[in-house]
């Protein structure tokens, strides 16, 4: 699982819900088949934006590229429902405001988002010590041992720090 930034994804949710609460507050004002295809296009964005979250909570970035497109086809809609019923209420200002805030904060989580390229200098430094403190070993073929092509190496044999102690009978 990816590292998770909580701040962006609880701004988004809470967004989303006042965005969408107010979108269901506009629909409902349309009527006839504008009302339907309305309430078709309502259950794909909350469908798309419940997708999207997902892919927020895991770190992925095309689920903020996703929130962004959500919340312009909102703001594309309550235009389109402002061009229908030719009023605005403040609920639809609601709508509009809450999409705006959010597409901020999605720009913002897609840029916070951006992986580190390269390794900093002080991995880099780990990695050497590691590297020189492993023992040299030598892979060598069983086949090639009996063929002579290698020779085996004597074994040292390691100095003890510990001094013997005699022992008196």
């Amino acid at each position: 699982m990816a590292e998770r930034d909580s701040g962006y994804f609880l701004m988004i949710n809470i967004v989303l819900l006042i965005a969408f609460i107010s979108l269901i507050f506009s629909t409902f004002d349309l009527t006839g088949k504008k009302l339907l295809l309305n309430l078709l296009l309502f259950v794909m964005l909350v469908v798309l934006s419940l997708i999207s979250l997902v892919g927020i909570y895991y770190g992925m970035k095309w689920g903020w590229i996703i929130v962004v497109i959500v919340l312009s086809v909102v703001i594309l809609d309550e235009i389109l429902i402002y061009l229908v019923n030719r009023s605005v209420d403040i609920i639809h200002l609601v709508s509009v405001l809450a999409s705006l805030t959010g597409l901020i904060i999605a720009f913002g989580g897609i840029k916070a988002r951006r992986p580190r390229v390269g390794i900093s200098g002080e991995k880099i430094e780990q990695i050497e010590k590691v590297e020189k403190s492993k023992p040299k070993v030598e892979i060598v073929d069983i086949n090639e041992i009996s063929k002579g092509i290698v020779k085996p190496r004597k074994s040292r044999k390691r100095k003890s720090s510990r001094k013997k102690k005699s022992s008196l009978l």
